[in-house]
């Protein structure tokens, strides 16, 4: 009896001492109960599967011991820490699908593969992105493993964040946004495209739509796509956000087989334009079918957008020709807590109703799906680097410069969809005198 009790303390001992520097906090989402198709882009034929939970974590170096995670979650360790799981695919939907994983917020550098084959290489921060799965390195038989590998090291010179955290929410590594999978048809449609140009009295403007469908060759006759008959429909229907009757819509008969590049362009004549403000954030909604004509869709999309004309004249800004004062409040989320969207969504009405116009995203990326619900609201956004008063000696510093620069552009790069987006700056507590 004391041998067997001997081991059991020797056996805690040594977990006890394995993971006494991987701590991990686990957080809750209730991303599960989001239900906007507009931003998760889900219609009849395109939706997302939430791969938040169910994950083993464990050292790179030893992958024989390891516990059982959820996302969102953080850590405090600076090893390399792998988080992985088997991902369940229906074979139907690899066959008949794209998938993309979409991450949004991984701190700090992360290595993401499928079944051993390298997919993306993060590089660093919290910045969103997403990622197409190639089909050639899906396994249709077997199981198919996503592994994430994180290193979490910040520093006081070379990374973004710096390691300096005053008045800042304590940095942690981990995976602190939600994970999930997104598919659409591969039969169906590609992307659509849109401008704006003048027209003619009595109408005020047009608006010229190209929708590009995937590549169709290998479809004939007697395919084995699901109710094809060699016919193909195509459905436009234009609306505008504040106002659930049509502005537009049209039934063509498709061929897309006659091309290689197959799309369908067409017009909509506008005799009023609703511009974007945060007096009136008005945006157009464009659902797109492509049907059989019997009603079975093979792809359904919703494309949302809107117009503003955003000008500098001198040191004044001008919205739709009229002069914009920023009325504007800081926000500074702490990622560290749990996500809470219907808390999201409560504090940017707050911040509309209260009678701010802008708000500035401060000491960590924003959430898309609040710069999402600024654009639904009506409120401008600013967006700050996770920077604090840097040293000047930094600003001297090519790798340092170079740095910034690559973060400033995967910012804008992502952000960029969002066309309330005012401006980006280099974080904030910066000398007003210094010629730096």
């Amino acid at each position: 009896m004391p041998n067997r009790l001997l081991i059991l303390l020797f056996v805690l001992l040594f977990s006890s001492l394995n993971f006494s520097q991987f701590r991990i906090s686990q957080l809750n989402s209730n991303f599960d109960q989001l239900n906007d198709s507009l931003f998760l882009d889900i219609t009849e034929s395109r939706g997302i599967q939430l791969l938040n939970s169910n994950w083993k974590a464990y050292f790179a170096e030893n992958p024989e011991s390891s516990i059982n995670v959820s996302f969102p979650s953080s850590f405090t360790s600076d090893e390399i820490i792998i988080f992985e799981k088997k991902l369940e695919l229906d074979g139907t939907l690899i066959r008949d699908n794209f998938l993309k994983l979409h991450f949004l917020g991984i701190n700090y550098a992360a290595e993401i593969s499928l079944n051993n084959a390298n997919l993306y290489k993060h590089v660093g921060g919290e910045i969103p992105f997403a990622i197409d799965i190639p089909e050639n390195v899906i396994n249709f038989d077997l199981e198919n493993i996503l592994r994430i590998k994180i290193h979490y090291s910040i520093d006081s010179k070379n990374t973004i964040p710096l390691l300096q955290r005053f008045l800042f929410p304590k940095n942690k590594g981990g995976i602190l946004k939600d994970v999930y999978l997104s598919y659409r048809p591969k039969v169906g449609i590609g992307n659509i495209e849109y401008t704006l140009e003048p027209d003619s009295r009595p109408y005020k403007k047009r608006l010229n739509f190209k929708v590009n469908f995937e590549d169709f060759r290998q479809i004939v006759a007697d395919s084995l796509l699901t109710n094809y008959d060699g016919r193909f429909k195509l459905e436009a229907h234009l609306k505008t956000s504040n106002d659930t009757s049509k502005v537009y819509f049209n039934i063509w008969n498709i061929n897309p087989l006659i091309s290689d590049s197959p799309n369908k362009e067409f017009y909509v004549r506008l005799r009023s334009l609703y511009n974007w403000s945060s007096d009136e954030p008005v945006s157009y909604i464009l659902n797109v079918k492509l049907t059989n004509g019997e009603g079975y869709v093979f792809d359904s999309q919703n494309k949302i957008f809107s117009f503003t004309n955003i000008e500098k004249k001198q040191k004044e800004i001008f919205i739709n020709d009229n002069k914009f004062s920023i009325n504007g409040v800081t926000l500074i989320r702490d990622y560290n807590n749990s996500i809470d969207y219907k808390q999201l969504e409560t504090d940017i009405k707050t911040v509309k109703e209260i009678g701010f116009n802008t708000i500035r995203f401060s000491k960590n990326y924003p959430h898309p799906y609040s710069l999402f619900l600024c654009e639904k609201y009506g409120l401008f956004a600013l967006i700050d680097l996770p920077l604090n008063s840097i040293p000047e000696s930094f600003t001297e510093d090519a790798n340092f410069k170079n740095r910034a620069k690559t973060f400033l552009e995967r910012t804008i790069n992502y952000y960029s969809t969002f066309r309330n987006v005012l401006g980006y700056g280099l974080g904030g507590s910066y000398l007003p005198n210094s010629e730096y």
